[in-house]
């Protein structure tokens, strides 16, 4: 039997935090199935719909026993429903665990790549050394490194849109429409700026930044491409997370000798991400469910282990 709850979407969408969000786009596609059969104007789809709506007014006709038994049932399958997407959660969340015990192909990959091609070259990064650091992402994680700057046809209105918003570099997973620039991007891509803003100040493309949005892809690639098994557990991860993951990779990086990353450049990414933290109350309450404050601190990164995060998710 169809529940019509077309008009239960917005008071929904209040206890968000207490609903998983496959279960509130199960309800939402429902009622947008709804909406869209009572707008269409066949005969036959209207007649469906008013057997649906009946059938529920059937229920409420019989009297208070069979409602009772009716959200009994409800409440039945939706428990079960809750039982049964806590366990494959909880099942992900061990399999993440043991995965992220040890280096995969993607991190011996990536720490290959990092070491001949990246590292070595502080400071800023030449167009000539760009391309062919990019040549091997895209051979080896599928994802395209765009260098964006006044010069760029091809990004020409993109350019347009970064110069009066600037920012370092954006990593697309997919192709979707930019929320900061309101223009698709195709993905898998990172999106590298260079040039001078409307403010007045210059952006370079500099190493440290290249390595910072290549971390954001290693961690994508490894969850959903070379172990697509934990793909619901990426898509779970906020943005918070996989930043404060990134100054985890730097320190390690630092301390396992891989890499001579400048202390000030990522104490500057530690800043940015606390001011997130103090911006945004979903982000500020997060991170104090994880870590049990609302600001962190280098101390916060010893002995990171992002699979110990993500089952407080």
């Amino acid at each position: 039997m169809f529940i019509p709850i077309a008009g239960w979407v917005g008071k929904i969408a209040k206890v968000d935090k207490l609903i998983p969000d496959e279960l509130l786009a199960l309800l939402k596609t429902q009622g947008i199935n709804l909406a869209k059969q009572l707008n269409t104007k066949t005969r036959n789809a209207q007649l469906r719909v008013l057997q649906q709506c009946a059938e529920l007014l059937e229920i409420f006709a019989k009297g208070r026993q069979a409602i009772k038994e009716f959200f009994t049932k409800l409440g039945d399958d939706i428990g079960k429903w809750f039982v049964s997407n806590k366990r494959t959660f909880e099942n992900l969340v061990a399999k993440a665990k043991n995965i992220f015990k040890k280096d995969s192909k993607t991190d011996e990959l990536f720490r290959d790549i990092s070491k001949k091609f990246i590292v070595k070259n502080h400071g800023n990064l030449s167009k000539t050394k760009f391309l062919k650091i990019a040549k091997q992402i895209e051979k080896h994680f599928g994802t395209k490194l765009h260098w964006v700057d006044r010069n760029s046809y091809e990004f020409k209105e993109l350019y347009k849109k970064w110069y009066d918003s600037p920012i370092y570099a954006v990593f697309h997973s997919s192709t979707f429409k930019n929320g900061r620039y309101g223009i698709t991007l195709e993905g898998p891509a990172i999106y590298f700026f260079e040039g001078v803003h409307k403010f007045g100040g210059t952006i370079k493309l500099t190493t440290y930044t290249l390595q910072h949005e290549l971390i954001h892809v290693k961690l994508w690639y490894k969850m959903t491409k070379e172990f697509p098994e934990l793909s619901p557990l990426y898509k779970k991860i906020p943005r918070w997370l996989d930043e404060a993951n990134v100054i985890a990779e730097f320190l390690q990086q630092n301390a396992q000798k891989i890499g001579k990353w400048e202390m000030d450049d990522i104490l500057n990414d530690l800043k940015v991400l606390n001011k997130i933290f103090r911006d945004n109350p979903a982000y500020r309450e997060g991170v104090k469910k994880i870590f049990g404050k609302e600001q962190l601190e280098l101390k916060d990164f010893e002995n990171w282990d992002l699979s110990k995060f993500l089952e407080k998710l």
